[in-house]
């Protein structure tokens, strides 16, 4: 496995990269837009 560098970028780039990262499946995405949708029209679970 290649050596870790992310000591070369800010941490703002590898806190983005990391976000990226965990979002990189259709599926999560469909979720988020989901949740999205539903606090744009107020729904609330409780």
């Amino acid at each position: 496995m290649a050596a870790s560098k992310k000591e070369e970028f800010t941490q703002e780039d590898n806190w983005l990269a990391d976000v990226a990262k965990a979002l990189s499946h259709p599926a999560r995405i469909r979720i988020l837009k989901i949740l999205t949708q539903m606090d744009l029209y107020g729904w609330k679970s409780c």
